[in-house]
């Protein structure tokens, strides 16, 4: 198998790890159960893991900018969860009165580890596959 395609398809069930776990436990009342609030990181983690299994199989047959569009996908993730989970911790070292600030902070930080070791592995599986010559 493809490393780039091995690597989409490992992203893409870590995202639905995260997605799950944003539904599956209740950080105000420390339980695990149903946590409504927590469907749109179920959804969103779910529409980026489909993507993923989706460039995973075109590169799998042979497409190859859906190397390119792999690593597009993770450093999108990267980019926007980065910054929201330094401000969500940022939030929690202030006292925030919520007490689900701190769930939300170590789920962002968690899809943003993800997403970087995804798109540094991406980077390095489309740079030595790609057939163009380098200077």
């Amino acid at each position: 198998m493809n490393p780039s395609s091995r690597t989409l398809r490992i992203y893409a069930v870590l995202l639905l790890a995260i997605g799950a776990a944003s539904v599956l436990f209740d950080p105000i009342a420390k339980a695990v159960t149903l946590y409504a609030e927590g469907k749109t990181g179920l959804i969103v983690c779910g529409i980026a893991a489909a993507l993923a299994v989706t460039f995973s199989r075109l590169i799998a047959s042979g497409t190859s900018w859906a190397r390119w569009a792999g690593l597009a996908l993770s450093f999108i993730l990267l980019s926007y969860c980065g910054p929201k989970a330094f401000s969500l911790a940022k939030a929690v070292s202030a006292g925030t009165e919520k007490g689900h600030i701190w769930y939300k902070a170590t789920l962002f930080a968690i899809i943003a580890v993800v997403s970087l070791w995804a798109t540094v592995s991406q980077f390095v599986n489309a740079r030595q596959n790609d057939p163009s010559p380098r200077a």
